[in-house]
């Protein structure tokens, strides 16, 4: 297994690490006084905790729709990835959005560690994402070093960020009052646990199950193969 970092790496990984943390810090504050009442604005001004959650959840929010608004394209263009499927396969743009996604973890994980074990805020954050995450990230990397595996991960990956199109709006519409039952909140709870089982428990586990075959079938092979020589 060859290790080889492609250049895009480079490129796309220092700028949207800044990026997540430059609007962390400066961005989201004014974005959301822009688009949200005043009365529900407020948040963004307030410091503690409730603020700094609202703008680590818009971040999430802009990461998950990166992720799966790049990869659904990319499946749908790059046939080979579908014929090779345990070999390494090297495509720019799925190289480019794990780098995003990499970028966003460089912000995500610090801010929860912080959170969790030097704040002491176990409501807030809780050690099973944390440890979640790192592991997302050993992933995350063995792609980007390796390109092994690309469509098993990339299927499941983007499963996991779309069902997050979900979870994150249920979890900051709570922030912002509309947790009360209504039509919208109903909806968007509805469509998250729709999407779990779909993607997550369904998608998820066939991707698993399509690893274990082709990987039985790629051993079988090269065992016939020395036999014949």
């Amino acid at each position: 297994m060859e290790i080889r970092l492609q250049w895009i790496v480079l490129g796309v990984y220092p700028p949207a690490t800044f990026a997540f943390w430059l609007l962390y810090f400066y961005g989201w504050a004014p974005i959301t006084r822009r688009f949200l009442s005043a009365r529900r604005a407020g948040l963004a001004n307030v410091s503690g905790m409730q603020s700094m959650c609202w703008r680590a959840n818009c971040n999430s929010c802009l990461h998950t729709a990166t992720v799966v608004l790049v990869l659904v394209p990319m499946f749908a263009s790059d046939d080979e990835m579908w014929r090779r499927r345990l070999h390494p396969h090297v495509n720019m743009a799925g190289h480019a959005v794990m780098s995003i996604s990499l970028a966003y973890f460089s912000f995500a994980i610090p801010w929860q560690w912080r959170l969790y074990f030097c704040k002491g805020e176990r409501q807030a954050v809780k050690l099973e994402l944390v440890i979640h995450h790192v592991l997302v990230v050993l992933g995350i990397l063995t792609y980007l070093l390796t390109s092994v595996c690309a469509v098993y991960g990339a299927v499941a990956f983007a499963c996991m960020e779309f069902t997050n199109w979900f979870f994150v709006p249920y979890t900051m519409m709570s922030q912002i009052g509309l947790d009360d039952g209504g039509a919208r909140y109903t909806a968007v709870g509805v469509l998250l646990v729709v999407s779990f089982i779909v993607c997550r428990i369904g998608i998820c586990t066939w991707q698993g199950v399509e690893f274990s075959k082709d990987l039985a079938g790629e051993s079988a092979s090269g065992i016939r193969g020395r036999d014949l020589s």
